[in-house]
């Protein structure tokens, strides 16, 4: 019985870091969304995904 608990136990804190996890970088991607517009859409034409700079390395 115990170690049907504590598999259990280890199974649930594993799901729950993940759902951490994926509700925090949900959050992050609904933030920058909210903010830039989407990846290839964005709300100014000021605000650009990449960047170039010319010259060499």
């Amino acid at each position: 019985m115990y170690q049907i608990m504590r598999d259990g136990k280890q199974a649930f804190d594993a799901f729950a870091f993940e759902m951490g996890t994926l509700l925090a970088e949900t959050i992050m991607e609904m933030e920058r969304v909210e903010k830039t517009g989407t990846a290839y859409h964005p709300i100014s034409q000021d605000l650009k995904k990449w960047v170039s700079q010319s010259g060499s390395l």
